[in-house]
């Protein structure tokens, strides 16, 4: 294992850890009614497994760093790009729009779907999440400008 590869996973281990430690500040609860702390506590566990596996699997591997051509580069900034625009925007543009928004950019600029296919997918997922969340689930979703929500 190279030394990259190391710090990586020990940084995988640590922020599964913190997160872990940080959700211990809320209630629990228990498995059958958990609390507000549960769900983030089980991530950190994982998160913090999933790092000490990828530790314990590579060491002496040998495994090398792997370079990123520069199309990948792309696809990687648009990604956090995307992501961030949803941060910025979720309030002010509303779920609904939000999230056919991001599906469309990743679908088109990361992925590489055609905009036809792109579109019919987006649509189809920020319906699909609305009905779950908004319809089933009964949960209160960020309304924006055009109030769906």
């Amino acid at each position: 294992m190279r030394g990259g590869e190391a710090v990586a996973a020990a940084c995988w281990i640590v922020f599964g850890a913190a997160v872990a430690a940080y959700a211990l500040t809320f209630p629990l609860g228990g498995f059958r009614e958990p609390g507000p702390g549960f769900l983030p506590f089980a991530a950190g566990l994982i998160i913090a497994a999933l790092g000490t596996a990828i530790l314990v699997t590579t060491r002496g591997a040998g495994a090398g760093i792997v370079a990123v051509s520069r199309p990948g580069l792309v696809r990687i900034a648009v990604t956090i790009g995307a992501i961030v625009a949803v941060i910025l925007l979720l309030e002010s543009l509303g779920f609904v729009l939000t999230i056919f928004f991001l599906m469309l950019v990743l679908l088109r600029a990361v992925a590489g779907h055609t905009t036809g296919i792109a579109v019919l997918y987006a649509v189809a997922t920020a319906a699909s999440v609305f009905v779950v969340f908004r319809v089933l689930l009964g949960m209160p979703l960020p309304q924006g400008w055009i109030g769906l929500g």
